[in-house]
């Protein structure tokens, strides 16, 4: 008797191209951990942005990610561009990851007649509009799963109406494998500090940040964060609590402060 392997599950993961926030970070990490599986194809799918380091794109197939891009001119050109991806790769599963990326994701999966589709929440803060919160609830209905990278994301949706029985979290993890090899020093030698690598966005609420940092430089624990800072969020910081930032626009190597932090 002749065994025969059973095909792959082949999942698409569209996201965001612009490299700006986590969404792209947790799409590309699934699709790195689904290569090493014997059961799954997977496929990256970028939405081109116009300010995108093209370099970063060729880096990631230089890697190996199976990766394609769609344009971002209107949103229905960026559908269109999908549904053709959809139709030559073929996905019995396309995870749409991010606002407003799962919007246009899950129309063209729609549209292509994707089998099973999954929407992912990374922000409780999202800027959703009447008119793209009733997309979102419309397409809903195909949807199998709404993905909260927390419990309070998860909290967050069924609160603007998505079906509870829907809605599941899945908590953000992260690889520790990088930091392996670090020569860290002691744990009584390190300083008292918190590091942070972010980048200021009004949806993160940054204003609730510098104000939980201030308590914690009142008990005597600084802040050294290497973050993007936007000049325009600077006058909404308060002045009080300006000196427990170090800001750097161009940060430096995270190995610089992990080896004395």
């Amino acid at each position: 008797m002749t065994m025969t392997s059973s095909p792959k599950i082949r999942v698409l993961h569209f996201v965001t191209g612009g490299f700006s926030g986590g969404s792209t970070q947790v799409a590309l990490g699934l699709v790195r951990a689904q290569l090493a599986s014997a059961s799954i194809e997977p496929l990256l799918v970028l939405r081109r942005k116009r300010r995108a380091d093209p370099a970063r794109v060729q880096q990631l197939r230089d890697d190996g990610i199976p990766l394609e891009t769609v344009n971002d001119i209107t949103h229905i050109s960026t559908i269109w561009a999908l549904i053709k991806v959809i139709k030559r790769f073929k996905p019995d599963i396309l995870v749409a990851h991010g606002f407003s990326e799962h919007i246009w994701g899950r129309w063209a999966g729609l549209l292509a007649k994707v089998p099973v589709m999954i929407h992912v929440e990374h922000n409780t803060r999202e800027r959703y509009t009447w008119w793209r919160l009733q997309q979102a609830h419309f397409l809903t209905r195909y949807t199998a799963r709404i993905v909260g990278v927390s419990e309070g994301v998860r909290e967050v949706m069924v609160g603007r109406g998505f079906p509870a029985e829907k809605c599941i979290a899945i908590p953000n993890g992260i690889n520790l494998a990088p930091f392996a090899e670090l020569n860290a020093p002691a744990f009584a030698d390190r300083e008292a500090a918190v590091m942070m690598v972010s980048r200021f966005a009004k949806q993160k609420d940054h204003h609730t940040l510098v104000q939980a940092l201030a308590i914690l430089r009142e008990r005597g624990i600084t802040l050294p964060a290497c973050n993007r800072l936007k000049a325009k969020w600077q006058p909404y910081q308060p002045a009080p609590t300006m000196a427990i930032f170090n800001f750097f626009t161009r940060p430096p190597p995270l190995a610089d402060y992990l080896g004395v932090l």
